[in-house]
């Protein structure tokens, strides 16, 4: 992976951890997964996003639901 594609991942991981975190009362997993289709993305590709958003503490998820995360 290039440094100037590894940048724009990053930034794109930064975006959606920041909107969900501007969405206190969470964000279903489905519309935005949609969301993320409509742009090219595979299921697969978008669970990887999102599960390591979830691992690295940027977001966190409940059922089918992102949230912003938990604060220590």
């Amino acid at each position: 992976m290039s440094p100037e594609v590894r940048e724009a991942f990053r930034e794109l991981c930064l975006g959606i951890a920041e909107e969900i975190n501007a969405s206190p009362q969470g964000v279903p997993a489905g519309p935005l997964y949609m969301a993320f289709a409509t742009k090219g993305f595979s299921l697969e590709q978008f669970e990887a996003i999102m599960g390591a958003l979830v691992a690295t503490k940027k977001i966190s998820k409940s059922g089918h639901q992102y949230f912003p995360a938990k604060q220590k």
